[in-house]
């Protein structure tokens, strides 16, 4: 790998902007041996942050480059997949709740009439 490329120089001047980190893709995309799409399905913030180690270890060699994008989609994965299953568990407990609630009422009302 030659100096930065155009979209790196980009991404550098605003680290944070979703438009340069997108544009990064292709080239991470290469590296990871993986297609584009894949990583357009990940969050926003898993892309920016897998253009923020590209652009910073773009020097390496691309095995150890692979090594470490591969290492920030995982625990990214992971921690997003967590999140999900949080947020599928605490709806699971708000419907139970709910049904339960449903159900006393139901005997309560069984029980007077």
């Amino acid at each position: 790998m030659s100096g930065y490329t155009e979209e790196m120089q980009l991404f550098l001047a605003e680290p944070d902007n979703k438009h340069y980190a997108r544009l990064l893709l292709p080239e991470i995309a290469n590296v990871l041996d993986i297609s584009v799409s894949q990583l357009e399905s990940k969050p926003i913030d898993v892309q920016i942050l897998l253009a923020k180690t590209y652009v910073n270890g773009w020097q390496s060699d691309k095995e150890s480059l692979k090594q470490v994008l591969k290492a920030n989609i995982y625990v990214n994965d992971d921690t997003h997949n967590t999140q999900e299953r949080l947020e599928k568990e605490k709806k699971g407990k708000k419907y139970a709740k709910r049904k339960l609630l449903k159900l006393q009422k139901k005997w309560v009302f069984q029980q007077l009439f």
